[in-house]
């Protein structure tokens, strides 16, 4: 990251000799001085949504992008954090993962890519079904938890690819589709005759899907995470928590997006109200600011539209979506051992405080740093470095050393309000379609939490930026209703 990086508002770290609230991030972006009433299009969220829709329609009109943050990135960005580059947020990155690795070849972040070893190196598994945490041989803990993931894919005498072929299309069959919809990972671990201890290793896996209880967690959530990485638990690692960009992190490819955007920004700038007429939109502010567009993205998150005041009201569909909200209200933590780990993971049961962790890298020093994705409802006070430490500490048989840990509290954050999305049972057959239809004429809407492909991931979001900005140039061009670029 560069030197003399802007402190953001966001961001918690500990150590024994301090704690820092408020972390150093090259995301943080200054508005452009001189902010004009209207434009064609007022993109709302610096996202990897709204960065990608801002930076594709200010090719063909002028362009206002607004942000609530004072940085860029929305539910990802990189920190300087114990001299280390730390993902706060969104991390990992796979070339089977069509739109963001387009946007990190179009940068030539490829050359930059990282590995997190705790995801490719199995030295040592440490699980914990009833309380007690114990040291397993990788190649049983494979095995075992292979044979209950196969078992649980295979329903009705279909295989995954049977009722799930096009992951990119999910509701392809939306008959099939909404038939295994309303299963709940739990209720289809419930089916199968396998120990408890081995369906807990699946609960671990699906319910961290959405670091909640499996029951929260709909059955196809699951099976569309692994349908898109090849059906195999092998490849969920490999797609979703090995490779990362390094040299900047998620903020080095959100950086080089924005810098391609030619229009104006906003930080620090929190939408109150998105209102349509015949002849545009007005977004108003909560510091009384207002701004004029012919044609306005919306990338707000699922859990935080139902706190924006829409004028015509968003239809029943779209606002009950929002007032249910999805389930990922468990946190991401950083922490940082006193010496070096072997590459490692640690699982445990859905009960527990910690739903999983794994080694990420060492430090210049030799020191691990580790991520642990704490369950929903568990750890609330994460500035408590007993609570939290406690709590981690029960992932291992050994006792750990913790010198420090970082956070950002994205369940408490207002502008988020989750981590990435994962659905409840029901929801997607249900809500998908009506979550990614413009609202009138003129708003569109844009969110990695209703992608069709890599929900909740860079690569959902960006899906979803391209789509709608697509939308809004094509109806910009028969209109010709942009004014003149000078």
């Amino acid at each position: 990251m560069p030197q003399n990086m802007a402190k953001s508002n966001e961001g918690f770290a500990w150590t024994p000799q301090q704690t820092t609230e408020g972390l150093s991030t090259a995301a943080v972006t200054p508005s452009t001085p001189q902010l004009k009433q209207e434009y064609d299009v007022i993109v709302i969220g610096a996202g990897f949504s709204g960065l990608i829709a801002a930076r594709d329609i200010s090719r063909h009109a002028e362009v206002l992008l607004l942000d609530a943050r004072d940085r860029i990135g929305g539910r990802t960005w990189t920190a300087s954090v114990f001299g280390e580059d730390i993902e706060m947020g969104g991390t990992w990155v796979h070339w089977n993962q069509p739109h963001v690795y387009t946007e990190i070849h179009r940068y030539g972040l490829q050359k930059s890519l990282e590995v997190s070893t705790g995801a490719i190196a199995g030295d040592a598994v440490y699980y914990s079904h009833s309380g007690n945490a114990k040291r397993m041989d990788p190649k049983e803990f494979d095995e075992r938890s292979n044979a209950v993931i196969d078992a649980f894919f295979k329903i009705d005498g279909l295989t995954l690819q049977d009722y799930l072929p096009r992951p990119h299309d999910p509701l392809h069959n939306h008959e099939m589709y909404s038939k295994y919809d309303k299963l709940s990972v739990q209720e289809r671990l419930d089916q199968l005759d396998f120990s408890e201890e081995d369906k807990s290793f699946m609960a671990t896996l699906a319910g961290g899907f959405g670091l909640s209880h499996p029951r929260d967690v709909g059955f196809m959530e699951a099976a569309n995470w692994f349908a898109l990485a090849g059906g195999t638990n092998p490849g969920i690692n490999e797609h979703c928590s090995t490779y990362k960009i390094g040299n900047g992190g998620t903020t080095a490819l959100a950086r080089s997006i924005f810098e391609d955007f030619d229009g104006d920004f906003a930080a620090n700038s929190v939408v109150k109200k998105i209102s349509q007429g015949l002849s545009g939109v007005k977004v108003t502010l909560k510091d009384g600011r207002h701004f004029h567009s012919r044609y306005c993205v919306s990338t707000i998150p699922l859990n935080v539209l139902k706190k924006v005041e829409f004028d015509p009201p968003l239809l029943p569909l779209k606002a009950e979506a929002s007032s249910i909200g999805m389930v990922t209200l468990g946190s991401k933590y950083h922490f940082k051992f006193s010496d070096k780990q072997p590459g490692f993971f640690a699982g445990a049961s859905p009960k527990s405080a910690f739903g999983f962790s794994f080694s990420d890298h060492e430090t210049s020093n030799g020191q691990t740093l580790a991520i642990g994705f704490g369950n929903t409802g568990y750890v609330k006070e994460f500035k408590k470095p007993d609570e939290v430490i406690g709590a981690y500490q029960k992932l291992f048989p050994h006792r750990i050393d913790i010198q420090g840990y970082a956070i950002h509290d994205w369940r408490s954050d207002p502008f988020a309000e989750s981590a990435w999305c994962t659905f409840r049972p029901g929801f997607a057959s249900k809500y998908l379609k009506a979550l990614q239809e413009s609202h009138g004429r003129r708003l569109f809407m844009a969110s990695a939490d209703w992608a069709d492909g890599w929900r909740g991931f860079i690569d959902g979001a960006i899906e979803q930026g391209t789509r709608n900005a697509v939308s809004v140039i094509n109806l910009l061009r028969r209109g010709q209703e942009t004014r003149p670029r000078l």
